[in-house]
């Protein structure tokens, strides 16, 4: 039977223990980042509750110092990707498509990492793509509560030949509520057969008060 291949290591700054890192995160691309259990600790209480917990020893011949090894499930570019939006003084993360955007907000989540969300919104990546991909920003921003972001997607969306075409699908409708693809309907309504006193709000990811029926 054939030995597993060695762990790569990480790109700079996460590939040794130069810096003094003192933990190893093993992507499911069988990469390692070296890291501090300090400052992902800080960043998260995911990872805090984690270190907290003793660890089996992982020594091999490329580790001679017999760091703890901790399997993660996403993959090197989703890791490099939110390491760089934590407390690490280093470069900003290349700027990713849509895909790794989405893979790296779903990492966040997961890992409670609150500064790298609130920079993945601050810094405005999911802007980026509002003109290639408005409804997959549109639900990704209705997804995580960004109003504000919804909104800006939506007014692009409404000038979409269809939303009910099948061209018009994207995977983040699946993770849609029914008051999201509901609201956004209702907006491309309103603009494509619009009433004559009808003007456009910035409503769309917020819930709408309940009007009472006309006599």
């Amino acid at each position: 039977m054939q030995a597993a291949a060695s762990p790569k290591v990480a790109e700079p700054p996460f590939d040794g223990q130069n810096y003094g890192a003192d933990i190893i995160l093993r992507t499911s691309d069988a990469v390692d980042f070296y890291v501090h259990k300090a400052i992902l600790s800080i960043a998260s209480t995911y990872f805090k509750d984690l270190f907290a917990i003793p660890q089996p020893n992982d020594a091999t011949d490329d580790h001679p110092k017999s760091l703890d090894a901790i399997p993660v499930s996403e993959d090197s570019q989703t890791i490099d990707y939110i390491l760089r939006l934590c407390h690490y003084p280093v470069d900003e993360p290349v700027t990713a498509g849509l895909k790794g955007v989405t893979a790296a907000l779903s990492a966040a989540i997961k890992y409670d990492l609150k500064r790298a969300l609130r920079e993945l919104k601050a810094k405005k990546i999911l802007r980026e793509h509002i003109d290639t991909y408005p409804l997959q920003v549109y639900f990704l921003a209705s997804q995580y509560g960004w109003d504000d972001l919804a909104d800006e997607a939506v007014n692009e969306c409404i000038t979409l030949p269809s939303l009910t075409s099948h061209d018009s699908y994207t995977r983040h409708m699946e993770d849609a509520t029914a008051e999201s693809y509901y609201s956004l309907l209702k907006e491309y309504h309103s603009a494509t057969f619009p009433h004559p006193s009808y003007r456009p709000q910035a409503t769309v990811g917020k819930k709408q008060k309940k009007k009472g029926k006309r006599k």
